[in-house]
C-alpha cells in the first residue's frame, strides 16, 4: 500500500531510523513552507503560533480520517501547524474568510465550508493531500489557522518520536540556536507567515 507520496510500507522497511529521520524533517519543512504562503496571502504580518515549539514532533497518522488504508498507531505519522490572528476593527472576519475561500478555489483545492455552534470553518485539501483550515474564534474575535502534512509510512513511529523528542529537548538547551518558547500570552512571541521553529539535526546528539 502507497502513502499519499507514493512510498510504499516496503519501500520504508529498507531506510534506516536516520533516513526516516531526515525524510521527517523535510516533510516538516515542506508543510511550513506552503503553510507560510497560504498565510500570507490571508495576513501579511504577524501571526500568534501557541504551538510552535512543539510542531516539529510527529503526530499519530492513524488519527486522521484521511490516512492511507492499513494506517494503524505504530506505522505512520503526519505534521501539524497551528496559528492565530487578531484581525483590526475595521477588518471583518466572514469577509476574510469568503476571499480565502476564493483564493483556496482559484487554486484548485476542494474546499467545504461548514457552520458549526455559530463559527465558519472553511477548510482545504490540495492535490497533494495537504489539509488547510481557517476558522473564526467568536470568543475573541480571532482567526485560527491549521494545517496538516499528508499521511507518511515509518516502520516504528514510537522510535521516530523519541529520536525528535530527544533532539528537542538537545536543541532547548542549546538556547543559541533555538530560544525556548515563551508561552505567556502576554508576552508570547509572533512570527510571520512561513517562520517556524528549526527542525533539529539528527547530529545534535552525539
Amino acid at each position: 500500500m502507497q502513502d499519499h507520496t507514493g512510498t510504499t510500507q516496503d519501500q520504508i522497511q529498507d531506510l534506516s531510523i536516520h533516513d526516516q529521520y531526515e525524510l521527517a524533517e523535510q516533510r516538516y519543512l515542506e508543510l511550513q513552507e506552503l503553510a507560510g504562503e497560504v498565510q500570507s496571502q490571508i495576513h501579511d504580518g504577524d501571526w500568534a503560533a501557541p504551538s510552535v515549539g512543539s510542531e516539529i514532533n510527529p503526530r499519530m497518522g492513524s488519527s486522521l480520517g484521511r490516512a492511507p488504508e492499513g494506517a494503524t498507531k505504530n506505522n505512520s505519522y503526519y505534521f501539524d501547524v497551528f496559528r492565530t490572528y487578531a484581525p483590526a476593527e475595521d477588518e471583518d472576519l466572514h469577509d476574510i474568510i469568503r476571499q480565502t475561500s476564493d483564493d483556496w478555489a482559484d487554486r484548485g483545492w476542494q474546499i467545504s465550508i461548514e457552520k458549526i455552534d455559530n463559527r465558519t470553518f472553511l477548510n482545504a485539501t490540495t492535490s497533494d493531500h495537504y489539509w488547510f483550515e481557517l476558522a473564526e474564534n467568536t470568543h475573541n474575535d480571532q482567526l485560527h489557522f491549521r494545517g496538516h502534512s499528508p499521511v507518511y509510512w515509518v516502520t516504528d513511529y514510537m522510535e521516530l518520536g523519541r529520536a525528535t523528542q530527544q533532539r528537542r529537548e538537545a536543541q532547548n538547551e542549546a538556547a543559541d540556536e533555538w530560544p525556548v518558547a515563551d508561552q505567556s500570552s502576554e508576552t508570547r512571541r509572533l512570527f510571520q507567515p512561513g517562520e517556524h521553529r528549526p527542525f533539529p539535526a539528527w547530529e545534535i546528539i552525539d
